[in-house]
């Protein structure tokens, strides 16, 4: 892939190189926000940096160049964000029980982090 793709970070037709103190090709993968790229800021993506403190983006083809092709996971390529709006319920159903109209209860798995 990153042969036949002249916008890979450091292919022999692409003047821009990235590398590190030691010579070495370096990337980093972090977390960012879409509004950092003009999206809604209703997001977060995982995408490719030039420094470790993700502050730099590296060029978005860099983690596909990498990975023979393949698109980085939970990046704004594949469209996945690594959080989504799909909740759950905190409400415990209990199917068994009469409707007394009292308080419901706290279902355990939203009950057991504020526990800790």
């Amino acid at each position: 892939y990153k042969k036949n793709n002249e916008d890979c970070p450091n292919n022999q037709n692409n003047k821009a190189n990235y590398y590190n103190e030691n010579g070495e090709l370096q990337f980093f993968a972090g977390a960012y926000c879409d509004s950092e790229k003009g999206g809604n800021g209703q997001n977060i993506y995982l995408g490719s940096f030039l420094d470790e403190s993700c502050s730099y983006f590296a060029p978005d083809i860099t983690y596909k160049c990498l990975n023979g092709g393949i698109d980085m996971p939970y990046s704004k390529s594949t469209g996945e964000s690594i959080v989504n709006d799909n909740c759950i319920s905190c409400e415990e159903v209990d199917e068994n029980a009469d409707d007394d109209g009292g308080d419901p209860e706290v279902a355990q798995i939203c009950e057991e982090p504020y526990e800790r």
